[in-house]
């Protein structure tokens, strides 16, 4: 149980990493230290860490997708659909994530061969994911 609650912690301390350079898209260097700041020590954060729960390992998966999705929309979506599959297998609403993406994905890029291409692939990334992880 304690090396869950200290894994859970460490998760919690890296979400930081990738909340700093999701708020560097919107905000100044300043603003996005203090921004992944305040998630660091967000109360409910610091317990859920401490009760070795997956929620931790959730909002990383959830925190790099989204950095990951708005940086390089355009190239490499699938590695942010792969983190989605990821994400649907730790908690159910990591599922429902693949609507919003999608919509967005469309609404960013538009619809072109290379888009609804790269977009295919993605989907089959994230059901490959989902399928095999059912598997084990």
């Amino acid at each position: 149980m304690n090396l869950q609650r200290y894994l859970t912690v460490f998760l919690s301390v890296i979400t930081t990493i990738p909340m700093y350079f999701l708020s560097r898209i919107f905000l100044k260097k300043e603003m996005a230290i203090i921004a992944a700041s305040i998630l660091l020590f967000n109360p409910r954060i610091i317990e859920n860490s401490v009760l070795g729960i997956t929620e931790p390992l959730y909002i990383l998966t959830f925190v790099t997708m989204l950095y990951l999705f708005l940086k390089y929309m355009k190239n490499l979506p699938f590695i942010a659909f792969s983190l989605i599959g990821i994400m649907s297998m730790i908690r159910y609403e990591g599922f429902l994530t693949i609507i919003p993406i999608t919509i967005i994905y469309f609404y960013k890029v538009r619809f072109s061969k290379k888009s609804l291409s790269l977009f295919f692939i993605s989907i089959m990334i994230f059901l490959f994911i989902i399928l095999t992880w059912g598997q084990m």
